[in-house]
């Protein structure tokens, strides 16, 4: 197969994507790519531009700014959830914020961990909640618990 491939391989290997043709999504909302190389890495949304200011690689500031931007939003879901967790005695002793290829979120519930994505600041901010919120509900894992035997609490904050 590679033998007879190699050509093909080769130009898919060295296709260059031009991200700056691509629309940005943050928070839902789409914005132009400027990159700038500098000599401190920093992520600048103004009116319709995604102004990236980076070191080494522009790619690795983005990330960084996404993982603070879902950290930002972590302290009002935690507030504004912080009673379903407690009336059905729920836990979440750490939250984690990385780059996944393959999921959303997921939950180490024999610790007490939630892992969100880091790319959910892309979509509109409810997606974050949504996941926050059934990560949360995932962190009890005992067999035997009533959360595991019923659907999960259909109450939900309003505002």
């Amino acid at each position: 197969f590679l033998d007879n491939n190699v050509n093909k391989i080769e130009k898919i290997m060295n296709k260059q994507i031009d991200y700056h043709s691509l629309p940005f999504m943050i928070w839902g909302k789409s914005y132009k790519l400027e990159t700038i190389k500098y000599n401190v890495d920093k992520v600048v949304l103004m009116d319709e531009v995604c102004y990236i200011y980076y070191k080494n690689d522009y790619q690795t500031s983005f990330d960084k700014f996404l993982k603070n931007e879902v950290k930002k939003e972590l302290p009002s879901l935690i507030e504004k959830y912080n009673y379903v967790l407690e009336n059905n005695n729920l836990e979440i002793r750490k939250i984690t914020i990385k780059k996944m290829t393959s999921r959303w979120g997921s939950c180490v519930c024999s610790k007490k961990f939630i892992n969100l994505n880091s790319n959910l600041a892309k979509y509109d901010p409810i997606y974050l909640e949504y996941v926050f919120f059934q990560s949360s509900l995932s962190t009890d894992c005992m067999k035997d618990s009533p959360h595991k035997q019923a659907p999960p609490p259909r109450v939900a904050p309003q505002g």
